[in-house]
C-alpha cells in the first residue's frame, strides 16, 4: 500500500466492531511499551554512565562487562515484575 510496508491491515480487527487491525494493533503496542518505558530509560542512563567511565579509563573493560551484565539482569527482573521501579532506581544509582 503506497510503496511502503504496513505492519497491520485495514480490515476490521477480530473481536472489534469498528476498529481496524491498524488501530487496535498500534494501541496494543503502545500499551506494551508504556509498561516498560521507565525501565528502559533508567537502564539507558546506567549503560551510558558506565560506558563513559570505561571510555575515560575509570573502570576496566572487565569491570564494565560485569556491571553491564548486572544492569541487564536488573532490567530483566524489573520487566518481569520481580523488582518495582523504586527498587530498580535505587540499585541503578549504586552502580
Amino acid at each position: 500500500m503506497g510503496a511502503y510496508n504496513t505492519r497491520y491491515c485495514m480490515r476490521i480487527a477480530p473481536g472489534e466492531a469498528v476498529k481496524t487491525c491498524r488501530q487496535v494493533g498500534a494501541h496494543r503496542k503502545a500499551k506494551q511499551r508504556n509498561g516498560t518505558e521507565f525501565v528502559r530509560k533508567e537502564y539507558q542512563k546506567v549503560y551510558n554512565r558506565l560506558r563513559g567511565r570505561k571510555n575515560r579509563g575509570i573502570i576496566s573493560g572487565n569491570e564494565w562487562n560485569r556491571q553491564v551484565a548486572e544492569a541487564q539482569e536488573l532490567k530483566a527482573q524489573a520487566i518481569a515484575g520481580n523488582i518495582n521501579d523504586v527498587e530498580l532506581k535505587r540499585r541503578f544509582e549504586k552502580m
